[in-house]
């Protein structure tokens, strides 16, 4: 069945192989020379096309497996080759520290207190930051509050979201159910959707230390859970 050029031009958009200039890092192909899915021939093309560029390929084939290389004797053998690997090639390599995005609408209270209290817990190559769907300024009650818990906020200011980018962002929290309203290409990957101090305000500042409160506590499980809750897959 001869293939038209635009036949041709599709399977090879659809194929890894279009993408292999992409690849940016040492590779280990597994291939099982059985393999009725994926034919073994493809994936030695695909290293073959690697190794023009200049890239390191570590490929092994193994002669009795299909595409699950599921055989007791080849898994064990797998398992080897990935831990050596691995060892040879992440040794060195330590993950990129995490960045954390505190969204309001306004970036005047919840999402400013958020920010100084992840601050205060983490180490300083984490990247905090806060933002609104809107510029304005720090609340003053919410800087009394927080350095009444000993974490200063009062030099913060407001920035619109806008002058972020979300590429630049592992977390984007939201802090007031605004999740849904970001700009396009923004999304939350979470929504606390606490109180509104401002809006509840008593005039006493209660409403601003229970909020102050409930921040922090939802500020240590990005902490304690590091592993669940920020992506480890960035490499620096």
């Amino acid at each position: 069945w001869p293939l038209t050029p635009d036949e041709v031009a599709a399977l090879y958009s659809a194929s890894p192989i279009s993408a292999v200039a992409n690849v940016e890092c040492d590779v280990l192909m597994l291939l099982g020379a059985a393999d009725k899915r994926v034919p073994p021939l493809n994936g030695k093309e695909y290293v073959a096309a690697l190794r023009m560029l200049g890239k390191t390929v570590e490929c092994h084939e193994f002669p009795n497996e299909g595409h699950a290389i599921s055989g007791r004797e080849a898994n064990s053998h797998v398992n080897v080759l990935i831990a050596e690997w691995l060892t040879a090639h992440l040794i060195n390599v330590v993950p990129a520290p995490p960045r954390v995005l505190f969204v309001c609408r306004a970036n005047s209270c919840r999402s400013q207190m958020a920010e100084g209290w992840l601050r205060s817990m983490v180490p300083g190559s984490w990247v905090v930051a806060s933002a609104g769907l809107r510029q304005s300024s720090v609340n003053p009650n919410a800087a009394v509050v927080m350095g009444e818990a000993g974490v200063g906020i009062e030099d913060h200011r407001s920035d619109a979201i806008s002058a972020f980018s979300p590429q630049e962002w592992d977390q984007v929290i939201s802090l007031c159910g605004c999740g849904e309203s970001l700009p396009e290409g923004w999304v939350a990957t979470q929504d606390w959707n606490l109180d509104d101090p401002p809006a509840l305000d008593t005039g006493d500042l209660s409403v601003y230390r229970r909020v102050r409160n409930e921040i922090r506590e939802r500020c240590l499980l990005p902490v304690s859970y590091t592993h669940l809750t920020l992506p480890t897959k960035r490499i620096v």
